[in-house]
């Protein structure tokens, strides 16, 4: 499917694999999947990196964007981790934080939902921005409690001041 502008809207309508792959054009972000419904890619900041996997079902009308920090949870720090988690969860609104001590990962993930074959790109962009700048904070804060360096309240506690400082809602 093409993508399509619709008048009332003057929005870019096209199916989800589409809208991702122009995105990663336009940024010059590297896919490194080589599948064509899933998309891999890396990103660096100066709290280490963060791998990225966008998952489209456009037949079913959905994205599954999950996001995985560099770092590794010992066994010690699990519980205030896993309390960061619960803490940045109900704070925070765009994506979900989780934790598994089995493996032991923490993930950021977003669901976004759409009509099959018609996704738009603009609000595909805009969550997708939201999420990647939200992801990267948030796993910056749990990689703090995860090293003992912080606590979980002063984890959410610098969340909040840097939502604050940018001017996004906290």
């Amino acid at each position: 499917m093409s993508e399509d502008e619709t008048p009332e809207r003057g929005h870019r309508i096209a199916a989800s694999p589409t809208i991702i792959r122009s995105w990663l054009q336009e940024n010059e972000y590297a896919d490194t999947s080589g599948d064509e419904d899933v998309f891999d890619l890396l990103f660096e900041s100066d709290e280490g990196e963060l791998s990225v996997r966008m998952i489209a079902s456009d037949d079913s009308g959905w994205v599954l964007l999950v996001a995985h920090g560099d770092f590794g949870v010992p066994p010690e720090h699990a519980p205030a981790v896993l309390d960061t988690c619960n803490r940045i969860n109900y704070q925070q609104l765009v994506g979900a934080v989780s934790f598994d001590a089995a493996t032991p990962d923490v993930q950021c993930r977003f669901f976004l939902s759409h009509p099959p074959g018609a996704l738009d790109r603009d609000v595909f962009c805009g969550v997708v921005e939201a999420w990647l700048g939200n992801s990267m904070r948030c796993l910056a804060a749990l990689r703090q409690v995860a090293d003992g360096k912080q606590t979980p309240e002063v984890a959410t506690a610098w969340l909040e001041e840097v939502d604050d400082d940018s001017g996004e809602a906290d």
